[in-house]
């Protein structure tokens, strides 16, 4: 079996993982070009980051340039990856240059070499598990996925490896992200809901065509067999339980703590969960939308607070926990220096700060406070590499599940689509605001229907 990808290496020197070959290829094929925790740190993947609310918008914007009409774009705290059905090397060029658009940075120039922001860390804590190399359970001789590109939190990144594939090896990566093989906690299952959101925009965007809604599909069914068949999903990890386990090995018993939740979303949520469990003397979930903040803190039995709330809430936290999505730091250094020293809070006390957000929310540079001890989501290293020993059987169960995928003829449509099969999947809406079923002449949205 071919094994999983692994990262180009050093700088921007792209290549794919598999030759084009000289000859003009007769079939679309799956494009694949993106960063992901086993190729970027997090410095460099908050920059490459998309909101949820802004997929459709840049997915319209590389349809309008054209890109393609058969495009999906995946961004979690894990990863940002843009697939697309195309061919030949022209095609993964034009990839390439839609993805190093998405940096925060304004693109990178033709050598790649950019500062990358730097994470002060006063925790002492080892480069994240996305430093190490790790072969996900992988079958026996498989290449292991390692970050190539010199990054770790408290250094710069001296250049950008972009993970590029096509054809079988762009395939056999989706099915092994929608299954948990290739997330940072390995079997977590957050990754299926991340691709269903993914793939509506693409529908909304008018970019879901029949071959991309046949692969999606197929990604569905095989993380199913995966869970159904295998033990990697039993009793997973995820983020939110992760960065609460952190904090347990810092503070000890969380009972009598203060705690702080700052987001209300799906990691915030289940954060707040794990935390309500430990009884801790208070707990508060804070979020710029105060009626979900209450919605969460009610379901959970946790206080509700609205972000003006912050700086007299961090005065007396033990714990702050970050899991929200912002473009800036919701707390910067100033800001939490001000507020330990307000309000009869006490600068030097203790206070443990898990970032789980990316970008990230919290100011790399609270961690050079005295007293303080912040962590990202790539310091979890202790848990995560326990929680991947744990998994590693299940794993490579998993991975003959997949490669069983990409046999005979099922496997071949999944590959390459010839050409003028590209018909968009049902309901999906085109840019120019047509509604298009395949074997049907294109209709207008109806009023008042989302565009």
């Amino acid at each position: 079996p071919v094994p999983p990808l692994s990262p180009t290496g050093g700088g921007m020197q792209h290549q794919s993982t598999r030759p084009f070959g000289s000859s003009r290829m007769k079939a679309l094929q799956l494009h694949l070009c993106g960063i992901s925790h086993a190729t970027a740190g997090v410095e460099v993947r908050e920059r490459f980051a998309v909101e949820p609310a802004r997929l459709i918008e840049v997915l319209r914007r590389f349809a309008r340039g054209g890109l393609s009409d058969q495009i999906l774009l995946l961004s979690t705290c894990n990863r940002t990856e843009l697939y697309a059905f195309g061919e030949g090397p022209e095609f993964a060029a034009a990839l390439r240059r839609a993805f190093r658009s998405l940096d925060r940075r304004g693109g990178l120039g033709e050598t790649g070499h950019t500062g990358a922001a730097s994470a002060a860390h006063s925790n002492g804590a080892s480069p994240g598990a996305a430093g190490a190399a790790h072969s996900n359970g992988a079958p026996p001789g498989a290449a292991g996925a390692a970050r190539s590109n010199g990054a770790r939190p408290g250094g710069t990144d001296g250049g950008l490896a972009i993970r590029e594939a096509h054809g079988r090896e762009a395939v056999r990566h989706l099915l092994a992200v929608v299954s948990g093989l290739d997330s940072l906690i390995l079997g977590e299952t957050q990754i299926k809901q991340q691709v269903r959101v993914a793939y509506e925009a693409s529908r909304e965007a008018g970019t879901a065509g029949a071959d991309l809604h046949r692969l999606v599909q197929t990604a569905n069914r095989v993380s199913k067999r995966v869970r159904t068949g295998t033990s990697l999903n039993l009793g997973t990890l995820d983020v939110g339980r992760a960065a609460v386990l952190q904090a347990e090995q810092e503070l000890g018993s969380l009972a009598g703590k203060v705690c702080l939740v700052i987001g209300a979303g799906k990691i915030g949520r289940i954060a707040v969960r794990e935390l309500a469990s430990r009884r801790p003397a208070r707990l508060v979930i804070v979020n710029r939308t105060l009626d979900r903040a209450m919605e969460a803190g009610g379901e959970l039995g946790a206080e509700a607070a609205g972000l003006e709330t912050l700086p007299g809430l961090l005065s007396k936290a033990d714990l702050v926990l970050g899991a929200a999505h912002a473009p800036e730091f919701l707390v910067t250094r100033q800001a939490f220096e001000q507020a330990r020293r307000g309000a009869g809070g006490d600068a030097r006390a203790t206070c443990v700060l898990i970032d789980a957000a990316v970008p990230r929310i919290l100011d790399p540079e609270i961690g050079l406070l005295p007293g303080v001890r912040l962590f990202d989501i790539e310091h979890m290293t202790g848990i995560i590499e326990e929680n991947r020993r744990r998994r590693h059987t299940a794993a490579a169960e998993a991975w003959r599940i997949i490669d069983g995928e990409l046999t005979g003829e099922t496997a071949v449509r999944l590959i390459a689509s010839p050409r003028g099969t590209t018909a968009c999947a049902r309901g999906t809406r085109r840019p120019g605001g047509t509604v298009r079923t395949p074997g049907r002449q294109p209709r207008p949205a109806r009023p008042g229907s989302r565009s």
